[in-house]
């Protein structure tokens, strides 16, 4: 969900990045662990970024980071 999250928001469907972030997170709920927190956190900051929210974006793309090393 995070890859399609990122590909929406890069051509600029925003509604649709942001259904693919809801999704991602959803999964990290019901799935918690391994790289489900990840890429949720990852489909968040392209969503963040998408908006043009660019402090929100880094914030939420350095925890993505910090969750992938600790899984």
């Amino acid at each position: 969900m995070a890859v399609a999250a990122e590909v929406f928001a890069r051509h600029g469907r925003v509604g649709e990045a942001a259904r693919c972030a809801d999704t991602a997170r959803a999964i990290y709920s019901d799935f918690p662990g391994g790289f489900n927190e990840a890429h949720s956190l990852w489909a968040d900051a392209v969503v963040a970024d998408a908006k043009g929210d660019r402090a929100a974006a880094l914030v939420a793309l350095q925890a993505a980071a910090d969750a992938a090393q600790r899984h």
